[in-house]
């Protein structure tokens, strides 16, 4: 099957916006590319600080709180009540426990 890479799609014509937080998906068969974009809600239901901690997340990468809470502007506790909050939404899950607790974006 074909990737969308090898069309030449330029993928900043569909990255997210300031205010979007889902990528569009692609489905790529052998003689058409699908693009399904997502509807942007302004705040997709989460606060500001949620947002600001959703930006430092990653879909395709496990982060610890480690990784997270220095580039926020808020101190560890209030980060890992965010991250608490946004797995309780739906937004992020949460693997692990304790030390070994990790954050991807759902």
């Amino acid at each position: 099957m074909a990737s969308v890479e090898e069309f030449n799609i330029p993928f900043n014509l569909f990255s997210t916006n300031s205010e979007g937080l889902i990528k569009p998906d692609f489905e790529v068969s052998e003689n058409a590319i699908k693009i399904v974009l997502p509807i942007f809600e302004k705040n997709a239901d989460l606060t500001e600080d949620e947002i600001v901690i959703y930006k430092l997340l990653s879909k395709t990468i496990l982060k610890p709180i480690s990784e997270v809470a220095p580039y926020a502007p808020f101190g560890k506790s209030k980060t890992t009540k965010l991250l608490k909050e946004m797995s309780q939404k739906g937004v992020i899950t949460v693997e692990g426990k304790g030390k070994g607790t990790k954050y991807i974006i759902s």
